[in-house]
């Protein structure tokens, strides 16, 4: 059902039957292509806040001399 709304969203089929396997369209395909970069930038982004945050909590060591 969600993949029906998807694709009148969109205004063209995702998939295609061939049989009893689904293939996707070149529609699919454009559209597989572009969550998969959307889910690399949304992991590069939660590693980056995770970095961030690292950034802020912890211990630090601070030496110094008299000289």
């Amino acid at each position: 059902m969600q993949m029906h709304q998807l694709e009148r969203t969109l205004g063209a089929p995702l998939f295609k039957k061939m049989g009893r396997d689904l293939r996707l369209t070149d529609a699919g395909e454009a559209l597989r292509e572009q969550a998969v970069r959307v889910l690399a930038a949304a992991r590069s982004a939660e590693e980056a806040v995770a970095g961030a945050v690292g950034l802020k909590r912890g211990k630090l060591a601070v030496g110094a001399s008299t000289t």
